[in-house]
């Protein structure tokens, strides 16, 4: 595959290294790249946005950040109320409640920790029981 290597500055010179560090010095580096790639490959530039057009996106993008910031903040309002750690209640949710039931009466499980996470360890032992019967 064709490559080009682009040396914009050399770290061992003090000289570069400023220059390097300079946001308007990379930033032209970069456009000079991207002008240098359009040229090459004969890219036509696009229809510029008229300021209405501009407005519009302008308008669009904010309404999307209030939309993300307040999705950002029920996130962490959730994350306030939930435990960090699960429930030590012995009562399963009522969805799951006649499958604990069974799976208890069946020695599959031992009835305990109905909100903990299981591991996979434990899943092993699940499935075991249940070939063996």
């Amino acid at each position: 595959m064709p490559a080009i290597l682009i040396e914009g500055g050399y770290m061992d010179s003090l000289i570069d290294i400023k220059k390097l560090r300079d946001t308007k010095v990379l930033q032209a580096v970069g456009y000079a790249v991207a002008d240098a790639v359009v040229e090459y490959f004969g890219i036509k530039p696009k229809e510029e946005l008229t300021m209405k057009q501009y407005d519009e996106l302008k308008k669009l993008i904010e309404e999307q950040n209030k939309i993300i910031k307040q999705q950002a903040n029920e996130i962490s309002a959730l994350k306030k109320n939930k435990q960090d750690k699960p429930s030590d209640s012995q009562t399963p949710d009522p969805s799951h409640a006649e499958n604990w039931k069974r799976a208890k009466e069946a020695g599959l499980l031992n009835g305990q920790n109905p909100h903990h996470p299981i591991t996979r360890e434990q899943v092993a032992t699940v499935l075991v029981r249940g070939l063996n019967k």
